[in-house]
């Protein structure tokens, strides 16, 4: 018995025999697909649990520096250089513009207050009412006015529960 297809726009024709192998290949189509699709849902959550335990590499002129992000206090864009403020005092200058830095740390709880400054909210110590943002290691990081109300939103609700004032 013969069967015409048409796959594509193309007329094919097969028998049952042929059906068969069309069919198993489906199967075969489907199970790589759900497969791969597994895969991806399982990478997704290591690259969450990668988050987690992230190394930061850092290439400047004396060479390759590693760290993690919790040791940065706060980073401060000077035209197309980028100065590193660490919890350990020191300070570091590298020629990458700020952008790039906040799209590599946001997922850290690092937060743009302003055009030049994007601080680490575990190293807040206290915003200001006149709009600046004193850090634990007593630098200062200002806040835009424009971007005031969606930084204190995103700090309100990065706040447990508890400690929000009234």
């Amino acid at each position: 018995m013969e069967s015409v297809c048409i796959i594509n726009g193309q007329q094919t024709r097969f028998n049952l025999f042929s059906l068969r192998f069309i069919l198993k290949s489906a199967r075969l189509v489907y199970t790589n697909y759900f497969r791969r699709l597994f895969e991806t849902i399982f990478t997704s959550q290591n690259k969450t649990a990668m988050l987690l335990q992230s190394t930061i590499t850092l290439a400047t002129a004396e060479g390759c520096y590693f760290f993690q992000p919790e040791e940065i206090v706060r980073l401060e864009a000077s035209s197309n250089y980028t100065k590193i403020f660490f919890s350990n005092k020191t300070k570091m200058v590298t020629a990458k513009v700020l952008k790039e830095f906040v799209l590599l740390l946001e997922p850290f709880g690092f937060v743009r207050t302003h055009r030049t400054h994007l601080v680490n909210r575990h190293h807040i110590l206290c915003v200001t009412p006149d709009g600046n943002i004193i850090m634990k290691d007593s630098s200062v990081a200002g806040i835009s006015r424009r971007m005031k109300s969606g930084v204190m939103k995103v700090l309100k609700n990065a706040m447990p529960t508890g400690r929000q004032a009234a």
